[in-house]
């Protein structure tokens, strides 16, 4: 790595070493020149470097290991490359039967083209439309793409060994099936074929056993038309898709290792995939899978600790703060209930935006309404709740509160167990005085989005 990429943690360099290092090789099995080799390596450094840059920002934190995941995953844009195909003259090089094969039986994929599809800092517009007459060398770097590496997913947590069973499975499930790709229909039959995991123990109760769930993915793709004999299979981008919300599921959920319970996870987190098909069309809804996962997963950490001693707080003293135009007072927090739970006032007035879309993995969510209309829209279901209403948001499931009055409305957020009120402590600005509020911050909520994952939180903002 060059100077210019010094904001590079040791991990996120290793990774993007790693990743020149196999187009290197790719390069040279196609017989391509130690200077070609070279020049297209610099630029794939040049431009990945830039689509860091474009995603951190201003911020000066160096980029980690899943932000150069992120930047690998949107480098090879489809539609920019079905154009670069078009202008590549008679007789550019067959060398497609790589990455291309692959695409062809892979589930299809379209992802945003970014701020490396046209002009960025440098004014590339990606090493595609460089080399766009250069069929070989296209080749060899999209077959690099398009094999991840599920072990390399996960930086912070690594799989536990029922869960490298499991994808050693679907590795043999794709086999079997002659298909050249492991796709999220072979990782649920691999989650399922590992008996012992906490995932084939979910799987079984809903009655998707392994061999059910071979008849229901045979009802829907055929067998390949010839042995497979390569020893390394692509990961399909949904696959991918699937490793990397497993990995953060795991972290969300507390736990240090990803097992075949995050790996059933981030399937259904990949609602087009092929496995989420089979999952609801054998009659286990996704919203179920994940309610009995996370009951799961609830129960194997353990109940919160008990409190040392009973506490008491005088009125008025509460820590209150203000994010998204509404004001948040800090009732009761972790440090005085053991953990058990935290108690939380919100006063919204009217119009007032509100925080976006959340998820709390670790946490369930009681609202108990005391004044006005609060709007709550949790999962698949949306109702506004006036004065005495009660509302139980499970942990994992999307949900956004919001005043939708024309008053000022209040209600009591209780999260069990704890946890959520320190993000809001953390980013939110302090406030004194009950009905007092700020401003919504743009720059607070990319603080928030960007902090809420070290609490078990997830935003999901619209585009």
């Amino acid at each position: 790595m060059t100077q210019e990429n010094s904001r590079f943690a040791p991990d996120a360099e290793a990774r993007v070493n790693e990743f020149l290092a196999a187009v290197d090789r790719a390069l040279s099995a196609a017989g391509c020149s130690q200077a070609e080799r070279q020049n297209v390596a610099d630029d794939l450094q040049a431009q990945i470097t830039e689509m860091v840059g474009a995603r951190l920002g201003a911020d000066s934190q160096k980029a980690n290991f899943s932000d150069v995941e992120a930047v690998l995953g949107e480098l090879d844009p489809p539609e920019a490359y079905a154009s670069a195909a078009q202008e590549q003259p008679v007789g550019a090089g067959a060398a497609t039967s790589g990455a291309e094969s692959f695409r062809s039986h892979a589930e299809p994929e379209t992802r945003g083209g970014g701020p490396h599809g046209h002009c960025g800092p440098r004014g590339r517009r990606g090493w595609w439309h460089k080399w766009r007459s250069r069929a070989d060398i296209h080749a060899a770097i999209r077959n690099v793409l398009s094999q991840g590496n599920p072990f390399a997913i996960a930086p912070l947590s690594a799989f536990d060994e029922r869960a490298r069973r499991a994808v050693a499975h679907a590795k043999n499930e794709a086999r079997k099936w002659q298909h050249n790709y492991i796709g999220t229909e072979h990782m649920l039959i691999g989650i399922a074929m590992e008996e012992g995991g906490l995932g084939a123990i979910i799987l079984k109760s809903l009655g998707l056993e392994a061999s059910r769930l071979r008849d229901e993915v045979g009802k829907r793709v055929k067998q390949g038309p010839e042995p497979i004999t390569a020893d390394l299979l692509p990961i399909t981008p949904r696959s991918q898709r699937s490793f990397r919300t497993a990995a953060e599921a795991a972290r969300s959920l507390g736990s240090d290792s990803i097992g075949t319970e995050h790996l059933l996870l981030g399937l259904i987190a990949v609602p087009d995939g092929l496995a989420a098909r089979v999952l609801i069309e054998s009659g286990a809804s996704l919203d179920r899978v994940k309610e009995e996962i996370l009951k799961a997963a609830g129960a194997r950490r353990g109940g919160a600790r008990a409190p040392a001693s009973p506490a008491f707080w005088p009125a008025g003293t509460a820590k209150s703060v203000s994010l998204g135009g509404d004001l948040y007072t800090l009732v009761a927090t972790g440090q005085e209930t053991g953990g058990s739970h935290a108690m939380i006032e919100l006063r919204a007035p009217p119009a007032s935006p509100g925080l976006p879309s959340r998820v709390l993995w670790r946490a369930d969510v009681a609202l108990y309404v005391l004044q006005g209309e609060i709007k709550v829209s949790a999962g698949e279901r949306s109702m506004t709740v006036g004065g005495g209403g009660f509302v139980n948001i499970p942990r994992g499931t999307p949900h956004a509160i919001r005043n939708s009055g024309d008053a000022a409305a209040r209600a009591m957020l209780v999260t069990t167990p704890a946890g959520f009120e320190q993000l809001l402590a953390e980013v939110g600005t302090p406030i004194s005085g009950a009905d007092a509020t700020a401003a919504p911050d743009p720059d607070q909520l990319q603080r928030l989005i960007a902090t809420a994952p070290k609490y078990g939180v997830e935003f999901r903002v619209a585009d």
